[in-house]
């Protein structure tokens, strides 16, 4: 832990002296008003989910999620970022677990101030965790974090960026999950994006290492009934068998081809301290975008399997349910009109390892989206 948290700090330092060598950054001709909205957006969906664990864990649950997100002008270069979700589920549910029960409040997603310079990026707050990009890691969560980008190349068609990030894992309401004696969890991301957009493709490669210390035993309870591998003497002694430490890698890419444009992506998580078996997972999406009746029209096949101990199962993908996971499926999106989406995913799922409370998983959901 000291090792990283030393390489986290050098690599800021040395992005700083790189941002601090640029020249300074070009002044607009009129600031904006303090408080004033630089972007914001307000979508609402109507959500319907269904879940089935083998006729054992069952939910059919629908309602309306209301988001709204945007960017507060605070000073030059300052801005507050915000993402906000109201969610009313109604319906019926039979969960052992208390994962598959409906959702009902207002919960922030992200809250977080930005500075801006020429080439470096800082945000500090509570910064959502999709950022990553890889939903085996960490799905929607948002973590009490500080982190930081500098653009070693950036260019309209290309960009090259260096990045870190240090967090304090939590649950999805923004609390921490400790108990007596236990110290502070943390997580570390440390790693480099590359992105390319020209007339015949676009695509995206990120690369970074992993590493989340500390972890709570009550995390480690909840993460044992989604395929983790922990030893639970007690609900407070309970702790993880792994050490959660690895790379992961993203790559997505969109050939263009007249009206029809062809998806690849791929993502990866290796947990470095296990042995062979238990810390390897991937997702592999293969589709395409054309149009439909002059509709916009993407769907995608889906195949994808997590081992058990490369991240924690708490923190990682729902829908494809957790670790111990092979499975495959379809995702499916109608741009309807301009601000109107129609979403489908059909998910099936079945564990790589026999389990006495995991079994095999159905998962549909379905959401039409306004934009406004």
């Amino acid at each position: 832990m000291r090792l990283t948290m030393c390489l986290f700090l050098i690599l800021i330092s040395y992005i700083s002296a790189l941002a601090n060598a640029e020249e300074g950054v070009l002044e607009s001709a009129k600031s904006p008003e303090l408080g004033s909205f630089l972007e914001k957006k307000t979508s609402l969906s109507l959500v319907a989910r269904q879940f089935d664990e083998a006729n054992i864990d069952r939910a059919s649950l629908v309602g309306p999620h209301f988001n709204f997100s945007g960017a507060l002008f605070l000073a030059d270069q300052q801005s507050f970022v915000f993402d906000v979700v109201g969610i009313q589920e109604f319906g019926t549910s039979q969960s052992r677990f208390g994962e598959n029960v409906p959702s009902n409040g207002i919960f922030a997603n992200e809250a977080y101030f930005q500075w801006l310079r020429k080439r470096w990026t800082v945000e500090a707050g509570v910064i959502n965790q999709g950022w990553l990009e890889n939903e085996l890691l960490f799905e929607n969560q948002p973590f009490p974090a500080i982190k930081m980008q500098y653009d070693w190349r950036k260019e309209e068609d290309k960009r090259l960026s260096l990045f870190a990030q240090l967090a304090m894992p939590t649950s999805t309401r923004i609390k921490t999950r400790t108990t007596a004696n236990q110290k502070e969890p943390t997580s570390m991301v440390l790693g480099s994006e590359y992105f390319r957009n020209k007339a015949e493709y676009k695509g995206k490669m990120k690369f970074y290492y992993y590493s989340l210390n500390n972890l709570p035993s009550e995390v480690a309870v909840e993460s044992s009934v989604f395929g983790n591998s922990v030893t639970i003497p007690s609900a407070s002694t309970a702790r993880f068998d792994e050490e959660f430490q690895g790379f992961a890698f993203v790559f997505d890419l969109e050939l263009f081809q007249e009206d029809l444009v062809w998806l690849l992506a791929l993502k990866t998580l290796q947990n470095t301290t296990t042995e062979s078996g238990y810390g390897f997972g991937q997702v592999v999406k293969l589709g395409a975008r054309y149009k439909f009746y002059k509709r916009e029209v993407t769907t995608n096949f889906v195949y994808f399997f997590n081992e058990s101990d490369t991240s924690v199962a708490s923190y990682n993908s729902y829908k494809y349910g957790h670790n111990n996971r092979l499975g495959y499926g379809l995702e499916a999106k109608l741009r309807y009109q301009e601000n109107v989406d129609i979403l489908l995913e059909v998910l099936s799922s079945d564990t790589i390892n026999d389990s006495l409370v995991q079994n095999e998983i159905t998962f549909l959901n379905f959401a039409t989206k306004w934009t406004f």
